[in-house]
C-alpha cells in the first residue's frame, strides 16, 4: 500500500493507493504518473475528499449542480481538469478490487453508472457520500449493471438528512435481483422504511448485514427476525445470515433477540447503542434451547461436522446490560 505525499511523486507503479485531502489535491494525484503508471497494477483506491460544503440547502441545488467534484461521467483514457479545476475524468484501473470513495461527487446522476463500467473486476466497494450526492438509485443502478463480482458493498451517509427524491426499495429491489455474489451489505445512516427491513431478506446471497437504522418500529424488527428465521419456506427463501450488528436500533429489545435467535444460520450478533436489551435477552439469545417458549426443532443450532456450532453476541453502550463486550453460552 502507498501514500502519496504532496511534496514527492514516486515513478514506481503500486498495487494500493490512499489519498486524504482537499479536492484540489486529489485532482493533482489522479493526473500524477505515479497513477498513470499504475492502472494496470493498481487493485486499491482509497480517495477521501477532506473539503465539503455543507452549507448548501437541497432546495436550491439541482441534480447536476457544479460542485467541486472528482469523477464526471465521460471516461477517457488519459486524466485531465478543466479551467475551474473542478471537473476530472478518469478512466479507472480496470483491474481494481477495492474501491473507497469518501465526500465524492458526481457532476451528474449518470456519472455512477459510467464509473463503476470502468472497473468491473470491483470485489469490495465502500461509498460514504456527502451531503449533497446522496442518489443511491443511480449509485445502486450502476453497480447492478456493471459491478457482477461484487461481494462487500457498503453505503454510507455522512450527513443525516434524507434526499428528498431517494427511493430505497428500489435499490434493494435491484441489489436483490442483480447481485448474486453479494456476501456482505452495510447501510449507515440512510434511513429506510420499514418494507426496506424486509425487502433486505431478499437478498440471498447475504451472508453478513450491518445495519444502523435509527428509530424503526418494533413491530417491524419482529417480522424483521421472523422473516429471517423462515428458512423452510421455500416459496420465499431467504438470506442466510451468519453475521448481523445492528447499530442504534433503539426498539430492539429481548423478545426480538430470542426470535432472532431461530435464525438457523446466525452464529454472530452485534448490538450497538441500544437502551431496551437486557441480560435476560442476551440469555435468550445463547441459550435458546433451553428455552420451553421457542420451537426447539425450528431454532436447533446448525452443526459442522458433527458438533455444534455456538452462537456469540456482542454487546456495548447498552446501559440495561450488566457486561458489555462478547457474550457466549459459556460466560453467561
Amino acid at each position: 500500500m502507498t501514500t502519496i505525499s504532496n511534496n514527492r511523486e514516486e515513478t514506481r507503479s503500486v498495487q494500493g493507493l490512499i489519498f486524504e485531502g482537499h479536492i484540489a489535491d486529489i485532482n493533482n494525484i489522479m493526473s500524477s504518473s505515479i497513477f498513470t503508471k499504475s492502472l494496470k497494477t493498481l487493485s486499491y483506491l482509497e480517495l477521501f475528499n477532506v473539503e465539503v460544503d455543507r452549507s448548501r440547502d437541497w432546495n436550491v441545488i439541482t441534480s447536476a449542480a457544479a460542485a467541486p467534484s472528482l469523477l464526471s461521467s465521460t471516461s477517457v483514457s488519459s486524466l485531465s481538469t478543466n479551467s475551474n479545476n473542478n471537473l476530472v475524468t478518469t478512466q479507472l484501473p480496470q483491474h481494481l478490487e477495492t474501491l473507497k470513495l469518501t465526500n465524492l461527487e458526481l457532476p451528474h446522476e449518470d456519472g455512477w453508472i459510467s464509473l463503476f463500467s470502468q472497473c468491473q473486476n470491483l470485489k469490495h466497494l465502500d461509498i460514504s457520500l456527502g451531503p449533497f450526492d446522496m442518489r443511491w438509485d443511480h449509485i445502486v443502478q450502476g453497480i447492478t449493471l456493471s459491478l457482477k463480482y461484487l461481494h462487500h458493498l457498503g453505503l454510507h451517509d455522512n450527513d443525516y438528512r434524507v434526499a428528498p427524491h431517494l427511493n430505497f426499495s428500489d435499490c434493494i429491489r435491484m441489489l436483490s435481483q442483480e447481485c448474486k455474489t453479494l456476501r456482505c451489505l452495510e447501510i449507515h445512516n440512510i434511513r429506510i422504511s420499514n418494507e426496506n427491513l424486509l425487502e433486505l431478506c431478499e437478498i440471498q446471497s447475504l451472508q453478513e448485514l450491518s445495519l444502523q437504522i435509527g428509530s424503526l418500529e418494533e413491530a417491524s424488527l419482529f417480522a424483521f427476525a421472523e422473516r429471517l428465521s423462515s428458512e423452510n419456506d421455500d416459496s420465499r427463501p431467504t438470506a442466510a445470515l451468519v453475521t448481523l450488528k445492528l447499530i442504534s436500533a433503539h426498539n430492539l429489545n429481548d423478545d426480538i433477540l430470542k426470535r432472532l435467535a431461530c435464525v438457523k444460520s446466525l452464529m454472530f450478533l452485534s448490538v450497538l447503542w441500544n437502551n431496551r436489551i437486557t441480560d435476560a435477552g442476551v440469555k435468550g439469545f445463547l441459550q435458546h434451547d433451553n428455552n420451553n417458549n421457542i420451537d426447539n426443532n425450528k431454532c436447533a443450532a446448525h452443526t459442522k461436522g458433527g458438533k455444534k456450532r455456538k452462537k456469540s453476541l456482542y454487546v456495548d453502550q447498552c446501559i440495561l446490560v450488566s457486561r458489555w463486550g462478547v457474550w457466549t453460552s459459556e460466560n453467561c
